[in-house]
């Protein structure tokens, strides 16, 4: 296998640090700046892994810069291809029972939740018109997988299970799209053939109430759970994702039946 240069941006959270493992398990050359402090020179393939998930709100002007300033910046410089990855989260509020990469983004201003989704949707604008033709979108999933000490739903449902917490704290009509950090990681290391969005997603929305029953019938521990009253998010088509890549991302009931087993 050719040996590539890689530049990964946000190399320490979650994401950033499964690729850098991954690429560097492959034999590629990784660089992994601070955010705002890029090394001189051609970066070669860029992946802008940087941002905020869950604490957007904690430091909003962090957020911003993360998310559209330290990337504007980024593309003024030399690179083979550039991965900007974003959410599809920003599909939560199109009120459509499904969408694709083309359906239109809406962005509830009165919500909280805006900091996060119109700073990411800033930064993929930034992406698809910048003048280049060699920067994508990767829109992911709830991912998950890998570092299971990263703080994330399931890691915390199976966490409590080790422990004999029975408490779910959350909704069992909640869903979400799940896919598998080794699936993104994959994905990511490939070049998209066009610039433009692609759905990292499983393309099927999950139950927590699916979840709950899988690791009841596995190891026998059944969770209460509580009422959040949660919308639901729209099915996330990932036809551009499997027809591009190649692969269908795995089950996550499939995966947790398969942690639970282990001995």
């Amino acid at each position: 296998m050719e040996k590539l240069k890689y530049t990964v941006v946000g190399a320490r959270g979650y994401v950033g640090s499964a690729l850098v493992q991954y690429l560097r398990a492959d034999g590629h050359d990784v660089i992994t700046p601070d955010k705002g402090n890029l090394p001189e020179g051609d970066l070669g393939r860029v992946i802008y892994a940087a941002g905020s998930t869950r604490d957007y709100l904690a430091d909003p002007s962090y957020t911003l810069r993360a998310h559209v300033t330290d990337f504007a910046n980024l593309l003024k410089r030399e690179f083979d291809h550039c991965w900007y990855l974003s959410s599809v989260r920003l599909f939560d509020f199109t009120e459509m029972d499904e969408v694709d990469e083309t359906t239109p983004i809406c962005i509830r201003t009165d919500n909280p939740r805006s900091v996060f989704d119109a700073t990411k949707a800033c930064g993929e604008s930034m992406a698809l018109h910048c003048g280049a033709d060699n920067v994508s979108v990767a829109r992911l999933a709830c991912v998950y997988g890998g570092d299971l000490s990263t703080p994330a739903f399931l890691h915390d449902i199976l966490a409590k299970v080790r422990s004999s917490d029975t408490d779910s704290g959350s909704d069992e009509n909640v869903t979400r799209d799940y896919i598998h950090i080794d699936d993104v990681c994959t994905a990511l290391s490939h070049v998209a053939a066009t610039p433009g969005v692609f759905n990292f997603s499983s393309g099927r929305n999950v139950r927590n109430s699916e979840v709950f029953q899988m690791i009841g019938e596995t190891a026998g521990h059944w969770f209460t759970y509580r009422s959040t009253k949660q919308p639901s998010p729209p099915r996330i088509r990932n036809e551009k994702f499997e027809n591009h890549f190649g692969f269908r991302p795995r089950s996550v009931l499939g995966w947790i039946r398969q942690e639970l087993l282990k001995p």
